[in-house]
């Protein structure tokens, strides 16, 4: 047991005031549950986190398994054991004869317009316009 040197006194309504660096030490938040015990041979007050039979993620109270001292229900331990969904992304958009096709028709449309412009217009990036740009010997980038 670690000796802190921190005295408190105990208030008119039975009250002891625990120092906020040892709620810190310690991680208890203001209005958690605390569970007190006494230990007759050695006359010593021991508290730790209440821990309520109730699953630490949905609070239900059927089914429940230990993990590292905490309480989870056997749907929640399904719910881990499945891997999570990914959420689907864009399907790149294929290179094709299109992206060219598309440049071509956007540069004779607005022949003033910057690389970038166009690449906006057909919806790729300023890089592969340039890059075609440069490839076929057309406008400078």
């Amino acid at each position: 047991m670690k000796h802190t040197g921190m005295i408190r006194r105990v208030d008119e309504l039975g009250r002891i005031v625990m120092p906020v660096e040892l709620r810190r030490l310690l991680q208890f938040s203001e209005g958690d549950p605390m569970e007190f015990f006494f230990d007759d041979e050695t006359r010593r007050i021991m508290l730790r986190p209440f821990r309520s039979q109730a699953c630490v993620f949905c609070g239900s109270t059927m089914g429940l398994v230990m993990y590292r001292e905490r309480f989870i229900c056997s749907s929640c331990v399904k719910e881990m054991k499945t891997p999570p969904v990914q959420p689907k992304k864009a399907a790149a958009r294929p290179k094709t004869g299109n992206t060219l096709y598309e440049l071509a028709v956007v540069m004779e449309q607005y022949p003033g317009a910057s690389p970038a412009q166009w690449a906006e217009m057909i919806g790729v990036a300023t890089r592969e316009v340039e890059q075609i740009i440069a490839q076929f010997g057309g406008k400078e980038a």
